[in-house]
């Protein structure tokens, strides 16, 4: 056969077998290149096997270096070998019987075969091609990627059941072995020790999971040694009972040992064959299984002796874990109440746990609560802050003092220290606020204490915050006496200042009772509220703290009306009272003109009707005088500005009664104003009439106001507008109109539609503009819009009965 017979679909297969031929071994990618291209080109099988011969003989004979036919067939023997990259010792046998019959010498065959691998880049291996037999692959060339690819597949090629478990039983484990002795002999020491321990300290009852297991075996011993040591040696053998005990408890143990590593071993071989399927698979799950199964059942045995402990050590950990996240957010009372049901709260199997577990939380608890308290009173003291202190902090403490009687004395002078400064910080707090009350109420609702020392500590202590506070009212007096003398600055005087020191010296309080009474006196009703909660809160919280230094609980304060005023709340000498009375009286003086002043600029704004109905109901109320001083030689400020509050009253009832009325005609007027945007063409001016029609209904149940002058006025402006627009709209519409009939381009009946709508309804005269303007009267220059355009309607009509006649 020769290349010049092969058509195009055979020429193309052969160039692919030389590509092939030519990377040396054909691989299986290259094999399935070969197939598909001998389907595409359609070759038969016995075709390509010709092709593939020829293909095979053109190769080789290109090559220089083969002398002569001999070397030729032994080097395509050498090629039918490699094909699978590798020769095996039958290879090896079959291709030195071909060197001999075909008379070539050992050199030459050398030579013949490293052109193969030197064309194909085959390596050698110690000066020795690779070789392998049917069954094995050599393995001891750890470099040669060939030997490592070897060992590869053999490994992984799946074997049977029982060749695996040969191959698994030939190999060597010893260190396992050891590893798996030294972890029973671990767990066996331990297991002895507890054991031990546990028969050393007998309990009437077993509880726990071990202590049964141990009582199980310390029978199960006792009934051995029965059996094995006769009645009559028994009670000559008291003495090295123990030792017999420990003997059998020891072999038992040697027993377990046995069984252990047995199970151990062989537990991890029959795993291990089970799951794998290869050789590399054997040996690794065999590795892992060696260890995992003697640690696992050894923890596992491990925890079921440790497992009553470390429940409770668990929940015990578990317990505080939640406490310290309580404490943590400074819920201290659920802390409290975890702490004071605990056995509730935590599940223990040995009881004896309970007791050291709430003491020691308990005081915890105490210390964490002794650092909020620090940390509170370095912030600011506000109401939050405070009401926390006492309302929280201290009745937690209270109760969980109860529980540590052997801190008792030191934790509550520390505490005692600190909730005085708590009183301290919150006084200066109110007083800086200006919140008088609140501070009067804190230092006066400080309960005495039967103690002696205490009880003139606590005088002392008020006296020195009241003459602070007193101070401070009359210096801030004098400041705020100054600005405008509104509603609320004048509340606040009489309020937080004025009462605040009548209260604390004692005086005025007929004043203050009649003030309460009066038709104003929902201002002071809500002192009366504003006082009420800061005696809760204040008394609340230092009567729980007193409870907690005297281990109960006392009622210390009863609830009193704030217009009260006690001999008791005077810790003044009379000239200094006296001095600090006519300070303030000469201040109310100065209040009561400057207040006056106020009053009359604000009636002044009423009357001039400047403030829209809100503004006006919000005014009303404010027009108070609580002084009894003279306004003039008949009247008080109070009866004088009490009388213009109520005549401002029913001014607003008649002005409230007027809104819907006022509400419409704003709605109204904004419409007319829209449609003043627009054209003024028929449909519009019809609308606009009956607008004003409806206007002019709700415009005459008004009252005389100001409001009522000024929407005349602007209604005023939009009919000059309106009259105004309409005009320019009818002069467009009458010239257009005209030029349509004389030019014929609009039908007489439309024409007569038109001019019918061509109307004007006002009296007001017509402005002077363009030549109608400049005529004189008689000859229609001075008219009203009404006539003008009802005359030109008229010569519209008349001109078209002319042209369409």
């Amino acid at each position: 056969m020769n290349l010049n017979d092969l058509n195009d679909n055979e020429k193309e297969y052969y160039n692919d077998i030389l590509d092939a031929m030519n990377l040396g071994v054909i691989e299986n990618d290259m094999k399935e290149h070969l197939k598909e291209s001998k389907i595409d080109n359609k070759i038969s099988n016995d075709r390509a096997k010709e092709l593939e011969k020829l293909a095979r003989d053109e190769q080789i004979n290109s090559i220089e270096e083969l002398e002569n036919d001999e070397e030729r067939r032994y080097y395509k023997e050498y090629i039918k070998m490699m094909e699978d990259g590798i020769i095996s010792d039958s290879e090896r046998i079959n291709l030195n019987n071909k060197k001999n019959r075909l008379s070539i010498s050992d050199d030459r065959a050398e030579k013949i075969e490293n052109l193969y691998k030197k064309n194909n880049k085959i390596t050698k291996y110690k000066d020795k091609e690779i070789s392998i037999s049917e069954k094995d692959i050599i393995s001891s060339n750890k470099t040669s990627p060939e030997v490592k690819e070897t060992e590869i597949v053999e490994k992984d090629k799946e074997m049977g059941f029982f060749k695996r478990w040969k191959y698994l039983n030939k190999t060597k484990f010893l260190f396992f072995h050891i590893f798996n002795l030294l972890i029973i002999l671990a767990f066996e020491t331990y297991f002895f020790i507890r054991l031990k321990g546990t028969f050393n300290n007998p309990k009437p009852v077993p509880t726990t999971s071990f202590e049964k297991f141990a009582d199980f075996i310390k029978t199960r011993i006792s009934t051995i040694y029965t059996m094995i040591i006769p009645d009559g040696i028994q009670t000559g053998l008291q003495m090295i009972d123990d030792v017999i005990f420990n003997i059998i408890l020891a072999a038992l143990l040697l027993v377990l040992l046995i069984v252990l590593f047995i199970l151990y071993t062989y537990s991890s071989r029959v795993l291990s064959v089970m799951v794998s399927k290869t050789k590399s698979q054997v040996d690794f799950f065999y590795r892992f299984m060696a260890i995992l199964i003697p640690v696992s059942i050894s923890l596992t045995m491990i925890l079921f002796t440790e497992w009553d402990h470390m429940s409770d050590r668990i929940a015990i950990s578990k317990f505080k874990k939640e406490n310290t996240k309580l404490i943590k957010n400074e819920e201290y009372l659920k802390v409290f109440d975890r702490n004071n049901h605990i056995e509730n709260n935590l599940a223990l199997i040995y009881k004896s746990r309970y007791q050291p577990t709430k003491t020691e939380e308990f005081d915890r608890l105490i210390s964490s609560m002794t650092n909020s308290f620090e940390k509170r009173n370095k912030l600011e003291m506000n109401n939050t802050n405070f009401s926390y202190i006492m309302g929280n902090l201290v009745p937690v403490y209270n109760q969980s003092i109860r529980n540590l009687p052997q801190y008792a004395q030191t934790y509550n002078k520390i505490i005692g220290n600190t909730v005085s400064n708590s009183f301290k910080n919150r006084i200066n707090y109110l007083i800086e606020k200006t919140n008088y009350i609140g501070a009067y109420i804190t230092i006066s609702s400080i309960p005495n204490i039967n103690i002696i020392s205490e009880k003139e500590y606590l005088n002392n202590f008020r006296q020195a915050e009241y003459q602070t506070l007193l101070e401070n009212i009359i210096n801030n007096f004098e400041v705020i006496i100054n600005e405008e003398m509104n509603i609320n600055n004048y509340n606040l005087l009489y309020i937080e200042f004025i009462f605040v020191f009548d209260k604390t010296l004692g005086i005025n309080q007929n004043f203050w009772y009649k003030l309460k009474n009066t038709d104003i006196n929902k201002t002071f009703e809500n002192l009366g509220t504003k006082a009420g909660e800061s005696v809760h809160s204040a008394i609340q919280g230092f009567k729980n703290f007193l409870g907690a230094a005297k281990g109960e609980e006392r009622n210390l304060y009863e609830d009193k009306d704030i217009f009260v005023f006690d001999a008791e709340d005077i810790y003044f000498d009379e000239i200094g009272k006296k001095i600090m009375i006519q300070r303030m009286d000469e201040l109310r003086k100065r209040l009561d003109i400057k207040r006056d002043r106020y009053l009359l600029d604000l009636y002044h704004s009423l009357l001039n009707n400047s403030m829209t109905i809100e503004e006006i109901e919000k005014a009303i109320p404010t027009i108070v005088h609580y002084s009894e001083a003279k306004k003039d030689n008949v009247k008080t400020y109070y009866e004088y500005w009490n009388n213009i509050r109520h005549k401002q009253e029913l001014e607003l009832d008649q002005l409230k009664f007027e809104l819907p009325y006022r509400e419409k005609l704003n709605a109204l007027k904004s419409e007319y104003d829209n449609l003043l945007e627009k054209d003024i063409d028929y449909t519009n001016y019809i609308y606009v009439r009956n607008l004003k029609n409806e206007i002019s209904y709700y415009y005459n149940n008004l009252s005389d106001t100001q409001y009522r002058t000024d929407l005349s006025n602007s209604i005023k402006i939009n009919d000059y507008e309106l009259d105004k627009k309409r005009h320019e709209y009818l002069k467009k519409l009458s010239n257009q109109l005209k030029e349509d009939i004389e030019n014929k381009r609009i039908e007489r009946k439309e024409a007569l539609e038109k001019s019918y709508k061509i109307v004007h309804y006002s009296d007001v005269k017509i402005d002077k503009d363009g030549l109608i303007g400049l005529l004189p009267s008689f000859l229609g220059g001075d008219t009203t819009y009404y006539k003008y355009w009802n005359n030109i309607r008229k010569d519209l009509i008349n001109k078209i009965e002319k042209e369409f006649n």
